[in-house]
């Protein structure tokens, strides 16, 4: 492990490696769904945090897209075998080409996080829905600050990333987002969790024309005191298959970053519809 303090790392939940269905809490028991958010939650706020806080995040390189008037800052870190990919951007709170506004991001990012990512990225060929806990009431307090409106669902999308000469990445994931309770509620994050032995059926049975990758990410976006919309996302990933970690590594960046364009892009598009 890292020699930094425990509190800036990811812990067990926050892997590469995943969970099992079985660590999932019941859909029909509230005690255990409210252990595994706050868990969740304890263990993944403070590394949100230690992005803009820690030296074990180190600047590589800013990006630029043509949907996006700002910058995007990305950074990069290692836990023990993993590699962490990390974006930050900051942009003004307007309906406007270029950004958009607290409601675009908010409805985007965290009401429809999902669909509206299947809709904006092309890459998404199918995704579904599975197991959905009723969670909208629960509240988690981590370090004094209370989290609500919470979500959380087990989320399944098939990327195409090559046809035909490579196969169809399917990932899962366990997927929770909250928003910071006071202040008007102008802070969310989304937490996603790889789980490793669940899927909504974009896999076939018997089929050979896919592959299951895994992701853990975590992304917060907030409003700042200067009025703009700060955008944190950080990810590790591993799309398997015969993909060279190294080339997954160097690609993964300009990925995250593209994301950025590609979502502001979509809000743009969705404005005239």
């Amino acid at each position: 492990m890292s020699s930094e303090p425990a509190h800036t790392s990811p812990t067990p939940l926050l892997r590469l490696s995943g969970l099992p269905t079985t660590s999932l809490p019941p859909t029909t028991s509230p005690e255990e769904t409210l252990t595994f958010l706050t868990a969740l939650l304890t263990q993944s706020l403070p590394f949100l945090a230690s992005i803009s806080s820690s030296p074990a995040w180190s600047p590589t390189t800013t990006k630029h897209h043509l949907s996006s008037s700002a910058p995007i800052h990305l950074l990069t870190r290692r836990v023990d075998s993993e590699t962490w990919s990390c974006r930050r951007s900051l942009h003004v709170d307007s309906a406007q080409p270029g950004t958009a506004s607290w409601e675009e991001f908010k409805r985007g990012i965290k009401d429809e996080h999902a669909v509206a990512e299947a809709e904006y990225t092309p890459g998404i060929v199918a995704h579904g829905t599975g197991r959905s806990w009723e969670v909208g009431e629960v509240e988690v307090e981590v370090e004094g600050q209370r989290w609500g409106e919470c979500t959380m669902r087990l989320e399944e999308a098939r990327h195409a990333i090559g046809r035909p000469l490579l196969k169809d990445r399917i990932f899962s994931v366990v997927q929770v987002t909250a928003s910071r309770m006071g202040d008007g509620g102008k802070e969310f994050v989304v937490i996603s969790v790889p789980v490793r032995d669940w899927e909504t059926g974009l896999g076939r049975e018997g089929e050979t024309q896919h592959v299951r990758g895994a992701y853990v990410a975590v992304e917060r976006v907030r409003k700042l005191d200067t009025g703009e919309i700060e955008w944190v996302m950080a990810t590790a990933s591993d799309a398997k298959g015969s993909l060279p970690m190294w080339l997954q590594t160097k690609a993964v960046p300009g990925q995250i970053a593209k994301d950025v364009g590609l979502f502001l892009g979509w809000c743009a598009k969705s404005r005239v519809e």
